[in-house]
């Protein structure tokens, strides 16, 4: 059990910030990650209580706020749209062809049978 006040919490206001530009501030604000972490202030709130230092928990506070910061300004890579192989396409018709025939020989030996 945690007795000491080792908790951090870290505030981070977007909107003051100097080292990012307007541009940037509005697309880590729309990102859904950090969304999780903003405030009604438009502040991001970071805590950390994984250290029993307050000094480890101040530098984890920091990494975890680096990290959200450049997952939120990677671009996101839109998915490139493929084409289904000709060669797969062949194989699975092939196999729904094979299927059908086994099926249809189990018919005609029921109809035989009576």
């Amino acid at each position: 059990m945690n007795k000491v006040e080792t908790k951090v919490r870290l505030h981070f206001k977007l909107s003051d910030s100097k080292a990012l530009y307007p541009d940037q501030v509005l697309t880590i604000a729309n990102n859904n990650e950090v969304k999780k972490f903003l405030d009604s202030q438009g502040c991001i709130v970071i805590t950390s209580q994984k250290y029993r230092t307050q000094i480890g928990n101040k530098s984890d506070a920091l990494e975890k706020l680096c990290l959200l910061l450049k997952n939120a300004l990677k671009p996101v890579v839109s998915r490139k749209p493929t084409k289904i192989p000709n060669s797969q396409i062949r194989k699975r018709l092939q196999n729904k062809k094979h299927t059908s025939e086994k099926k249809s020989f189990r018919r005609n030996e029921i109809k035989d049978s009576d």
